[in-house]
C-alpha cells in the first residue's frame, strides 16, 4: 500500500494485486486462480514488483511461475530467492567467500529437538541463544531463549509449523541494516540504518512492524569509515548471492568493530516503518526514482 500510494502521488502508473494464502490473485475485486493471474500479467505485458515476504514470494515460487510465463519481475531470480530464503545455505555460501556469519546449528522436524550437550561439544556458547525458522521472512518466529527448558519448548513449538529451525549464539553489539538498489544501471549501497530496540529484547516481527517497537536511525550515527565498511559489506553480500535490483543486508558490529552478517533480505520491507524507503531518502533518492529506473531497464529488454 505504501508503494502504491507513493508512486501514484508521483504519477507512476501502477496497479495492485493481492495474493491470497491459496495463491489466488485479487485484482480490482476480481478473483483469479494462480494460472489465470499469471496469464493475465503476461497478456497485459506488465512489470511486476513482487513484495510477498516469506513463503510463496520471497522463496522464489511465485517468481518462478512468472519467469516460466516470461513475465518481467523486479528483483532477484527465483534461483537466487530459493537460496537466500534458506538462511543455513546462505550462511554456508557467505562463509565460503570469507564473510563473517553466525555459527548456526540446524534442527529438523524429524529430530524434534536437540541435546544441549551437543551444543557444548560444538563449542557453542551457553545461553542465551537465538532461534529462528530457516525459511521465513519478516522476522516471524524469531525467539531468544535463556535456558534448556525454554530452548526445548521453543523448538517444539517452532517445529510444529516449520521443517527446519536454526539455533544461533545471541550476538551482542550494534545492529545495522543496509540496502542495495540499482539506480541508473549502477548497484548502489544506500546510507545504512541502525536498529535500536525500544521494546523487548530482539528485533522480531512486533518490533519491526509496530509503532514504537524500535528506533530506526537513518543515517546510522557512525563515522565515515564505519559507514563505508557497512556499505561495502552489504554490496559484497548482494553480489556473492547473485542478487539484482534490490536487497537489504542485516548485520551486527561487535565492540572491536567486526561486522557479522545476520541475513540478507531479497524482498525487503517497503512499509512506512521499513528501512529501504528511509535509506533511499537519506541517500538523496526517491522510491519513484528507483521504480522508474526499473521501468526503463526492463522496457528495453
Amino acid at each position: 500500500r505504501n508503494i502504491v500510494d507513493t508512486l501514484r502521488e508521483e504519477g507512476v502508473e501502477c496497479e495492485e494485486i493481492i495474493v491470497g494464502t491459496d495463491k489466488s490473485f485479487l485484482y480490482n475485486g476480481e478473483s483469479m486462480t494462480e494460472v489465470e493471474g499469471v496469464r493475465f500479467l503476461r497478456e497485459e505485458d506488465t512489470l511486476v514488483f513482487q513484495l510477498i515476504h516469506g513463503t510463496y514470494g520471497e522463496d522464489g515460487e511465485l517468481v518462478k511461475r512468472l519467469e516460466e510465463a516470461s513475465v518481467m519481475c523486479i528483483g532477484s531470480s527465483s534461483q537466487v530467492l530459493a537460496l537466500t530464503i534458506d538462511k543455513y545455505q546462505t550462511e554456508k555460501v557467505l562463509r565460503e567467500n570469507g564473510i563473517s556469519v553466525p555459527h548456526s546449528i540446524i534442527v529438523t522436524k524429524e529430530q524434534g529437538g536437540i541435546d544441549v550437550e551437543k551444543l557444548h561439544e560444538l563449542n557453542f556458547p551457553r545461553f542465551p541463544l537465538f532461534l529462528k525458522p530457516n525459511k521465513e521472512g519478516s522476522s516471524i518466529g524469531v525467539q531468544k531463549v535463556k535456558s534448556e527448558d525454554e530452548l526445548q519448548r521453543a523448538l517444539t513449538n517452532l517445529l510444529t509449523t516449520y521443517d527446519e529451525v536454526l539455533i544461533q549464539p545471541f550476538l551482542l553489539g550494534r545492529e545495522f541494516s543496509c540496502g542495495v538498489v540499482e539506480i541508473d544501471g549502477e548497484e548502489i549501497a544506500l546510507v545504512p540504518t541502525e536498529v535500536i530496540l525500544t521494546k523487548g529484547e530482539l528485533f522480531d516481527y512486533e518490533a519491526k512492524y509496530s509503532d514504537g517497537g524500535c528506533q530506526e536511525v537513518t543515517p546510522a550515527e557512525v563515522d565515515t569509515e564505519t559507514t563505508k565498511k557497512i556499505q561495502d559489506l552489504a554490496l559484497l553480500v548482494h553480489t556473492i548471492c547473485g542478487c539484482k535490483d534490490i536487497s537489504r543486508t542485516d548485520m551486527r558490529m561487535d565492540d572491536n568493530g567486526r561486522l557479522v552478517v545476520l541475513e540478507i533480505n531479497t524482498v525487503p520491507g517497503m512499509t512506512k516503518t521499513s528501512f529501504i524507503p528511509a535509506e533511499l531518502e537519506a541517500s538523496s533518492y526517491t522510491l519513484s526514482q528507483f521504480i522508474n529506473g526499473m521501468l526503463a531497464k526492463y522496457s528495453s529488454k
